[in-house]
């Protein structure tokens, strides 16, 4: 089948299923619910704020006064002062000091030696001279081009058509 009999097809297909009727009167049913839906939308959003703000002045306005504190020493005008016995200063208050984390010195913090790094470090400690010798061949060697040989495989035997008995 060519892409033009393979439209011609679908088209064919896809017109059969539309010749299928609404029912009557279900455009107009779907447009009322989409505007239902909208205003419902729009009240649950615009009528809320002013019936909290509302709420908000009134809950303001209702409050109590602040009461002063009242005095604990009257004063009169020409009087000696007054005597207070045991009278103490209150502390002042102290806030509490959190201990901090302790933060390493050095970001990122080292890691652990590794057991390979340990060896390593001694065999340096051990024989310098060998090891720069060693690194010294290392780093001539991968300054040469690699070279890959081929790979030869060689089929394998079809053991299907071996007959083997018991």
């Amino acid at each position: 089948m060519h892409d033009n009999e393979l439209e011609h097809v679908l088209d064919r297909a896809l017109a059969s299923r539309t010749a299928v009727e609404l029912p009557a009167g279900i455009e107009k049913r779907v447009m009322r619910r989409i505007v239902r839906a909208r205003i419902r939308r729009f009240l649950m959003i615009t009528v809320p704020a002013p019936v909290l703000a509302c709420a908000a002045m009134l809950a303001i306005r209702l409050a109590p006064d602040p009461v002063e504190p009242p005095a604990l020493v009257r004063v009169v005008p020409g009087a000696p002062p007054v005597q207070v016995e045991n009278y103490r200063r209150p502390e002042p208050h102290r806030a509490q000091v959190r201990p901090q984390p302790l933060k390493p010195r050095q970001f990122p913090t080292p890691s652990p030696v590794t057991p390979q790094e340990r060896a390593l470090l001694a065999l340096v400690a051990s024989n310098p001279q060998q090891v720069v010798h060693q690194f010294a061949d290392l780093r001539r060697r991968m300054d040469q081009p690699l070279v890959v040989t081929p790979l030869e495989m060689t089929p394998l035997e079809d053991q299907s058509q071996k007959e083997t008995y018991p």
